[in-house]
């Protein structure tokens, strides 16, 4: 059993051929994916993937790029959607200070109210991070006792910044560039964390793997990063999988 922590199958990218991408996932072990909301558009195409498909759920979340629209009425519309028995996640949401497609305000904003939903409805939360880990490390250290469990997706930060996450309980989810040639810090993430504290994902339709970097990426590709963790800890690969299997599974509480 593989499941995709975090992709987003329900984007257009996928349109013209979803038929054949998911044979190929079901063809590379992938038995469920978790399909990620950005904001109340993208969270509704991925609530109804999530509908349409029995091996897919999906999260609920304002991504930190559009935090400037989560007014009030896009926050009540985003809590009704996140109501839906499919619905395992809040996020994706967080603090993305590289591009600040909304100001850092906005962000930190948009993500304390997706903290204060996940506890109301009981959900853990699915972060994104980019040059922000202060801000985020402060943020979550804040709300740590209430919240439910926490995964920093896609991580690239250093082994210090995932230390210290994983010290306030966080999960840390790895994609496809640790099977780039230059990582930065993520093998040694992947050798030093406690294998129970890791997840994985495609994060598709972007971050493709070696040898597929640069081209449209899918959830099939996820058996690349696998292998990569595996290799990185010098752990058997089916023992590796099986793990990471159950920790996504617990984290999302899925019945599978």
């Amino acid at each position: 059993m593989i499941i995709d922590s975090h992709c987003h199958i329900h984007d257009e990218k996928f349109a013209v051929d979803l038929d054949a991408v998911l044979k190929r996932a079901k063809e590379a072990g992938v038995t469920h994916m978790i399909t990620i909301g950005c904001d109340i558009e993208t969270t509704k195409k991925a609530q109804e993937f999530a509908v349409n498909f029995d091996n897919i759920y999906f999260s609920a979340g304002f991504h930190p790029h559009e935090a400037k629209h989560l007014n009030d009425e896009a926050f009540k519309e985003l809590k009704d959607l996140a109501k839906h028995k499919k619905c395992v996640a809040i996020g994706e949401c967080g603090l993305d200070f590289y591009y600040e497609h909304s100001n850092k305000e906005e962000q930190k904003s948009a993500f304390i109210k997706q903290i204060s939903l996940a506890r109301e409805l009981d959900l853990p939360i699915v972060v994104h991070l980019r040059d922000a880990f202060d801000t985020c490390f402060a943020i979550l250290s804040e709300h740590k006792d209430y919240l439910k469990r926490v995964v920093i997706h896609c991580f690239t930060g250093t082994l210090a910044e995932a230390k210290a996450l994983e010290g306030l309980g966080c999960y840390i989810s790895l994609s496809g560039i640790l099977t780039f040639k230059k990582p930065g810090q993520l093998i040694l993430v992947a050798q030093s964390l406690p294998l129970d504290k890791l997840l994985i994902e495609t994060d598709c339709p972007y971050l493709a793997p070696h040898p597929y970097r640069g081209q449209r990426n899918e959830p099939g590709f996820i058996i690349y990063t696998l292998k990569a963790l595996a290799n990185a800890r010098g752990e058997n690969e089916e023992l590796v999988k099986k793990q990471v299997a159950s920790n996504t599974a617990h984290f999302f509480g899925l019945q599978v």
